[in-house]
């Protein structure tokens, strides 16, 4: 090879190391700018990079990284990227103390951060993965929090107490710390005898809740609770063992109060389902299907 074309070799090479280099650096500097790829979190750092810096001092910033958030729900993002930006949020409010829950606009933000994380539990079907989230809007947040939010997540935070941890004493507790209009606390009590002391029928406690106004925050909380699945499964294993048949549209209606929207396909993978001559579909309880 002549000296010539091994120089030629030599600055071809090192003009690819320098677009590599600068390639490696646009990469870092995109990611460090994208708050929901860049996994830097405040509770993960001994020392925060600029990222989560910029964060803590600039509310602009917030503001932009939880549009960012919702522009990317309206576009079906990754939910973990949702779910890191959300996070990376809360851990920002909740380092922010509390000379900043007395700036409006602070508040506000905050609460817009803290009640998208609840319904972003919901639309997953985590809810049990509320309770940090509910904790801290109701201790610190929920005195300065727009009066109806502040209610509903309350509620919220009751609610989970009895129907996920199951502590009835608990729940009261909280009820009796908590601020909460008579509406809320009277449906938030129901509910909760119902489910721990089951001190009413069932159908009552599915009417309550069918009640609630639709899309509410405590409408779609309540209907992504575990124990809104376990009590679909009890009220049918109750009924099973009192019924020889029922009508498909009195169980959807009289006992679910129409919130168990997938019932007759579930309904007969467990049970014969027969159809009259005036077109009903009745529920064959004495006949189990074999599994």
């Amino acid at each position: 090879m002549k000296i010539s074309e091994e120089f030629k070799l030599m600055s071809e090479q090192e003009k690819l190391a320098k677009r590599r280099l600068k390639f490696s650096k646009e990469a870092r500097q995109q990611i460090l700018g994208d708050h929901l790829n860049n996994q830097a979190l405040l509770s993960r750092s001994q020392s925060p990079d600029e990222t989560i810096k910029r964060l803590q001092r600039d509310h602009q910033a917030r503001e932009e990284l939880l549009d960012n958030i919702e522009a990317k729900e309206i576009h079906n993002a990754p939910s973990d990227q949702i779910e890191h930006g959300l996070r990376k949020l809360r851990e920002i409010i909740v380092g922010a103390g509390d000379a900043n829950r007395r700036d409006p606009s602070f508040v506000q933000f905050a609460c817009r951060v803290y009640q998208k994380s609840v319904l972003f539990y919901c639309r997953r079907q985590e809810v049990t993965k509320c309770y940090q989230v509910l904790n801290f809007f109701v201790e610190s947040l929920a005195p300065y929090a727009p009066s109806q939010l502040a209610k509903e997540m309350s509620a919220c935070y009751a609610i989970y107490m009895s129907h996920v941890d199951n502590n009835i004493s608990g729940f009261f507790e909280v009820l009796n710390r908590i601020e909460l209009n008579s509406q809320y606390s009277q449906v938030c009590i129901a509910l909760s005898l119902i489910y721990c002391v089951q001190d009413q029928s069932l159908s009552t406690w599915f009417r309550i809740v069918s009640e609630i106004p639709p899309h509410s925050l405590l409408r779609d909380f309540i209907l992504a609770l575990p124990a809104f699945g376990l009590l679909k499964s009890r009220t049918l294993g109750t009924l099973s063992k009192c019924y020889n048949q029922l009508s498909v549209a009195f169980i959807k209606q009289y006992w679910f109060h129409d919130l168990y929207t997938e019932l007759e396909p579930e309904l007969e993978q467990k049970w014969n389902i027969e159809t009259t001559k005036s077109n009903a579909r009745i529920v064959m309880f004495k006949f189990p299907k074999s599994r």
